[in-house]
């Protein structure tokens, strides 16, 4: 059974959703029925006048304001937080939901990063591994269980939580053959955004043969404009669409030239004000990224429309879609995805 979960990133922010926003949403997500709801984990987004919260204090919050879907973040790096703090607002999140608490951990962005003298490290990969590695032994740790831990970034010596963690899940953001290794050895689950479905297929093939049959949960962000009106979800889906092709394997795959400095992997490490100075050469590509790309890493339309794209990423191997709703008809996108898609695949 596919599951269904929605994100509040990119598309609240937009909205310029306050807390309360949030809130009520993730709420609303509880009542009808999805399986998990996650927050975007930043210190900077777009626009800069949109509202931008920490995490793991609102996580606590939605905790005790939801009753079924699993809550997390969405996602959060091993940069901002020694992996000690991480483990234990993650456990106080998961006491508060009775398990129900995802921590979802990623490479970095250098929109939460570089204006504030965060550094990635020389070995990025390795402190997200040893992160890891470290969060679950603490998981793990009592007084009588101590955790020492001599790596490249972190030194514990007899270290212990004094709190204990429930259905403990970690799951992992990666898209480059470094950190798919990492998902194929310490994650739970694997959540990538901006994919085809052919480059999700040959992906989740490099973990899997990696994994040693390790039970991973595959997950896939996804941005969706749902509408009655085709041509209305078209227009909302396009200039979004559009960055998320960015990705070398997919500009090779459909034979897209791009300067070099406007693809994926540079851009996820420049500052909120380095991004803001692309946005004119980013309007531009809206128009020399072919609709078909745009087609192969979304899903917009209508609910019909919707169901025909997301079943391409079934066949490649998701299993749990969590999904930003893009366009100003927000809450009535999540009833009607709620009520005419998921039961599609339920």
């Amino acid at each position: 059974m596919v599951k269904f979960g929605v994100q509040h990133g990119t598309n609240t922010s937009l909205l310029k959703y306050q807390i309360e926003d949030i809130l009520k949403s993730i709420q609303k997500v509880d009542k009808l029925g999805y399986d998990s709801a996650f927050i975007m984990d930043h210190l900077n987004m777009f626009p800069r006048n949109s509202e931008v919260y920490d995490a793991w204090t609102l996580l606590g919050a939605i905790a005790c304001k939801t009753q079924k879907v699993s809550i997390g973040s969405c996602v959060s790096d091993p940069h901002r937080y020694h992996p000690a703090v991480l483990a234990q607002k993650v456990a106080t999140v998961s006491r508060l939901s009775g398990g129900r608490a995802i921590l979802s951990l990623g490479y970095g962005e250098g929109m939460n990063l570089k204006t504030f003298g965060i550094s990635f490290g020389d070995k990025p990969v390795t402190k997200l591994r040893e992160s890891i590695q470290i969060i679950r032994q603490l998981w793990d740790s009592d007084p009588k269980n101590r955790v020492t831990f001599d790596g490249h970034y972190y030194h514990l010596s007899e270290a212990f939580l004094q709190i204990k963690i429930q259905n403990p899940r970690i799951w992992v953001a990666a898209s480059s053959p470094q950190t798919l290794k990492v998902v194929a050895d310490l994650g739970d689950g694997w959540i990538p955004t901006g994919y085809t479905p052919k480059l999700y297929k040959n992906h989740l093939e490099i973990i899997e043969q990696q994994a040693k049959h390790r039970k991973i949960e595959r997950a896939y962000e996804i941005f969706v404009a749902i509408s009655e009106d085709f041509s209305k979800a078209e227009q909302v889906i396009r200039p979004i669409g559009a960055t998320l092709c960015l990705k070398k394997e997919i500009l090779n795959e459909y034979n897209i030239k791009l300067p070099e400095e406007l693809q994926f992997q540079r851009r996820i490490k420049l500052s909120l004000y380095e991004m803001q100075k692309d946005v004119k050469k980013l309007s531009s590509l809206v128009s020399q990224i072919p609709l078909e790309v745009i087609q192969e890493v979304t899903a917009y339309g209508t609910p019909e429309d919707c169901i025909k794209s997301l079943e391409r990423f079934v066949k490649a191997g998701v299993e749990h879609f969590v999904i930003e709703f893009l366009g100003p008809d927000y809450f009535d996108a999540l009833e009607l995805f709620a009520t005419e898609v998921v039961p599609h695949f339920k």
